[in-house]
């Protein structure tokens, strides 16, 4: 979750220097700016937890120490989101990740089929909307398809 955590910090430093200089040069007013959280939601197929996606993926099984051990020799917890490992978290935090939607990429799609789109955690992306002065301010609202 941290390095997912520090992507996402990364990611709206980065939109916030554009905008400051779209405003900056003068064009803040007559821009319309749409900020899509294109991740789609949180992914639980590391099930337990792992630094080798292919591990998780060919159900190769393994424990948390032969995870902590390996992470070590390979630089400890700064090998976490270089190209050293393949990390995923485990389901749990997927879970907790796609709040307040039910569910994770895991399976998502049958959640679409059961659910009508109402709970597919997986599949909807998140998007913010900056439209300065062009439109009447109005309190933000979640809107699902259906």
């Amino acid at each position: 979750m941290e390095v997912a955590a520090g992507f996402g910090e990364h990611v709206d430093v980065q939109v916030g220097r554009l905008v400051d200089e779209v405003e900056r040069l003068g064009y803040g007013d007559n821009t319309l700016v749409f900020y899509i959280w294109g991740d789609n939601g949180s992914s639980g197929e590391g099930q337990n937890g792992t630094i080798s996606e292919l591990l998780a993926q060919n159900g190769i099984p393994t424990t948390i120490d032969m995870h902590l051990k390996a992470l070590d020799e390979l630089g400890g917890l700064d090998a976490l989101g270089s190209p050293k490992v393949d990390n995923q978290y485990h389901a749990g935090w997927a879970w907790a990740g796609s709040t307040p939607y039910k569910g994770m990429k895991l399976g998502s799609m049958l959640h679409l089929a059961a659910a009508n789109w109402t709970t597919a955690a997986g599949a909807l992306c998140f998007l913010a909307c900056a439209v300065a002065g062009l439109v009447e301010q109005r309190t933000p609202r979640l809107v699902t398809s259906s």
